[in-house]
């Protein structure tokens, strides 16, 4: 029961976050200039670090139920997309400006990608466990 209101809340958050950054593009974009328009983006900023905050212990308390087997392979696709994706990125800099390359911006794009391909399910885990069980049968 704690799981389904943990997954609620998850989904809850992202919906929040996706409704957050059409608005806040509306409201950039569109130049506006108002107090209530600040304290949205502010609340928006915050509500940003709390999905970063909030997503990697869920995927962390998520994974603890994990086999290892299943672990193992995520680690896995997790190593290769982060080497994949840092080659990548390191090759398109140096081909589109080889003077400026910024190790720190490669790497943790590099490493936000990889965990959102490699874990990003995990925060979903009874719904992974219930789609398993019913393909089992």
């Amino acid at each position: 029961m704690e799981k389904d209101r943990v997954i609620i809340f998850t989904r809850i958050l992202f919906v929040l976050f996706a409704a957050g950054t059409i608005i806040s593009m509306v409201i950039v974009y569109s130049d506006a200039d108002g107090g209530m328009a600040y304290y949205f983006l502010l609340g928006y900023v915050f509500l940003a670090f709390f999905i970063l905050l909030y997503t990697p212990i869920v995927t962390v308390m998520n994974s603890r139920k994990l086999k290892w087997t299943e672990m193992r392979k995520r680690i896995l696709r997790f190593s290769v997309f982060f080497i994949l994706f840092s080659i990548l990125n390191v090759g398109f800099d140096y081909v589109i400006r080889p003077a400026d390359i910024d190790a720190f911006r490669v790497f943790s794009n590099a490493f936000g990608v990889s965990f959102g391909i490699s874990f990003m399910d995990v925060l979903f885990l009874r719904k992974i466990e219930s789609s398993k069980q019913s393909d089992s049968k």
